[in-house]
């Protein structure tokens, strides 16, 4: 690879460092091997933007199905808790009291761990916000 950045630095200069004319390639080569250099460049931005895509795909479809979630659950904890308070089911204090903080600990916890997963910085968001 350093021999490539070397060729095609000298290349640009349009001239060789003193005593490596013999070894400097032809310019056709030249422009091909920084042809070929390009060309893998542009492959591995490709893969990079269509793993982006992915990703951001999988963030809305996985963020809106724990939304659900949290949601479904949350609403079955307060049936228990109502129901518990209008006589139509009868639950000790202490249970009641640790359904509600279990409760309130699991959505905190899986909300927080969701979304540091779902929407951790990249390598490539963290260097473009610092720009």
């Amino acid at each position: 690879m350093e021999d490539k950045e070397r060729e095609i630095d000298i290349l640009q200069n349009d001239k060789a460092p003193e005593g490596d004319k013999s070894e400097v390639l032809h310019k056709e080569e030249l422009f091909r091997l920084a042809a070929e250099n390009y060309s893998q460049q542009n492959e591995m931005l490709r893969e990079r933007q269509s793993n982006l895509i992915q990703d951001r795909e999988q963030r809305k479809k996985y963020a809106s199905r724990i939304f659900w979630m949290i949601c479904v659950y949350l609403v079955l904890i307060l049936i228990v808790v109502f129901s518990c308070g209008w006589g139509l089911m009868a639950l000790n204090d202490g249970v009641l009291m640790m359904l509600l903080g279990t409760t309130t600990a699991n959505v905190i916890g899986l909300f927080a761990i969701v979304t540091k997963y779902l929407f951790h910085p990249t390598v490539d968001s963290a260097s473009y916000n610092s720009r």
